[in-house]
């Protein structure tokens, strides 16, 4: 079937869709081909993550894509040339095929006509500073949103809207204005220690946030991934400009520098090093080599995080 014949057969995608393009600019590219690689690399991310981070323009232009892609999973199915065609440009590797066809298409096959798959939240526009150099300093304004699909693996977003509920008033306005899984609340006993712990998100648009829960905090578990070289000074900036705050200064500090079972991560000294710990003064801290996914590392970083919570006490 040609595309000017199938397309006029699927339903219109329930998802506004802007008059004209958005700037999507990529470096050593020129539109259109620029564009539509953009596009590809968002779309991959989103059917690979199902919830993701974006600029606002470039979530709203992606939704699009995602919408109709699905829509030819579900209402075309594997047989049809024309489906496997556009699946083939847009999914760069071929587990994301087989994803769709396994995980994603059966997921929405049953949903209402006029219902769309996926569902965008705008985050509060944000100033963050930005340092050319030494001397000069300068502040940029960014829109963020959040694309995910629809039932996906994450806390939903009634669960976190029964959380803000039991907040005061000022981080039930946190939670509202950013309405996302972002910020995670759990409980943890080690060792008839019961540590009540707050899981941030490291995205750039909610560093901002971060200072909302510093009061009362005991110890601090900062969390490099060990694997990420080119992210490693951010990683540094951020850490020092956190113990720099008033609130933290008696915090005890734990580096986990994580992932250190892939194939030429850093090194625990190179994290060290590159995280400039030995600069720090006045501060109980240690850093421990860990792997997240096998457990390594972590009852050893514990056991001393109980130890010196337990000898500041």
């Amino acid at each position: 079937m040609s595309t000017h014949r199938l397309l006029p057969s699927l339903p219109r995608i329930k998802v506004p869709i802007g008059r004209r393009p958005q700037r999507l600019k990529t470096p050593f590219m020129q539109n259109p081909r620029g564009h539509m690689e953009v596009l590809r690399k968002l779309v991959n991310r989103m059917f690979r993550e199902e919830r993701c981070e974006f600029k606002y323009n470039r979530a709203e232009e992606c939704r699009q894509y995602v919408e109709r892609l699905i829509q030819l999973g579900v209402y075309r199915g594997p047989d049809c040339e024309y489906t496997a065609e556009m699946f083939r440009w847009w999914f760069i590797e071929q587990d994301l095929i087989d994803k769709m066809w396994s995980i994603v298409v059966p997921r929405f096959a049953h949903y209402p006509i006029d219902e769309s798959y996926t569902d965008v939240y705008r985050l509060p526009t944000i100033r963050l500073k930005s340092r050319v150099n030494k001397e000069t300093v300068f502040w940029s304004r960014y829109s963020i949103a959040v694309l995910e699909l629809k039932e996906n693996p994450f806390p939903p977003m009634a669960e976190m809207e029964q959380m803000r509920m039991s907040r005061s008033f000022y981080f039930s306005f946190l939670f509202k204005s950013i309405k996302c899984s972002l910020f995670l609340f759990f409980q943890v006993t080690y060792k008839n220690l019961k540590f009540q712990v707050w899981d941030l998100g490291g995205q750039t648009s909610i560093r901002p946030y971060w200072r909302c829960y510093y009061s009362n905090t005991d110890a601090i578990i900062y969390v490099v991934d060990s694997a990420d070289r080119d992210r490693i000074g951010i990683s540094k900036q951020e850490l020092v400009s956190m113990l720099e705050e008033e609130e933290l200064k008696n915090s005890i500090l734990m580096v986990l520098a994580n992932k250190q079972d892939i194939h030429g991560c850093l090194s625990l000294a190179e994290v060290h090093k590159a995280l400039g710990l030995e600069a720090i003064r006045n501060r109980t801290f240690q850093i421990f080599k860990t792997s997240a996914t096998k457990g390594d590392g972590l009852d050893e970083a514990m056991e001393w995080l109980a130890g010196s919570l337990q000898s500041t006490k």
